[in-house]
């Protein structure tokens, strides 16, 4: 797998995901945003960030995934289909969404059997304490997939 880029694609921008986009676009990093109700990221999209009107949209513009969803059925909704899976080669995916370990795991096998690396964490914060880069997140991961995630 390549090293992490700058261009990163959020999926899910609720209130957890919200504050994610706040500190991605404060980073400088280059941001394409997608979410199931495109109102979410209108706000972001009149502030002239990259929004996609598909998730397989946005996930083709990135070296990196951020999915922040509500829980594992939006996730496989959002995500487990030939076309996500056509796009996945040599990026790097971090799972933020409320799942639980074995789910974990099984989005990891599916990710990975498409050349895609995978991180999952667990947000330890709020929404404010995220947006104003106080919060935790604990992370589990392979060593090189663990390294690419630490830049985002």
């Amino acid at each position: 797998m390549t090293s992490c880029g700058s261009r990163v694609a959020l999926i899910g921008v609720g209130n957890m995901g919200s504050a994610i986009a706040d500190r991605l676009v404060a980073s400088g990093l280059e941001l394409t945003l997608w979410n199931r109700s495109a109102s979410r990221i209108a706000p972001y999209a009149r502030r002239g960030i990259h929004t996609a009107t598909a998730v397989v949209q946005a996930i083709g513009a990135a070296d990196v995934v951020v999915v922040c969803l509500l829980d594992d059925e939006a996730t496989r909704d959002c995500l487990l289909n030939d076309a996500v899976g056509a796009v996945l080669s040599e990026k790097l995916l971090i799972q933020l969404s409320s799942v639980t370990a074995a789910q974990s795991q099984a989005l990891a096998r599916w990710v990975n059997s498409h050349d895609c690396g995978y991180v999952d964490g667990q947000i330890q914060d709020y929404p404010d304490t995220l947006r104003d880069a106080r919060a935790s997140i604990v992370c589990s991961g392979s060593n090189e997939a663990y390294r690419r995630a630490e830049q985002v």
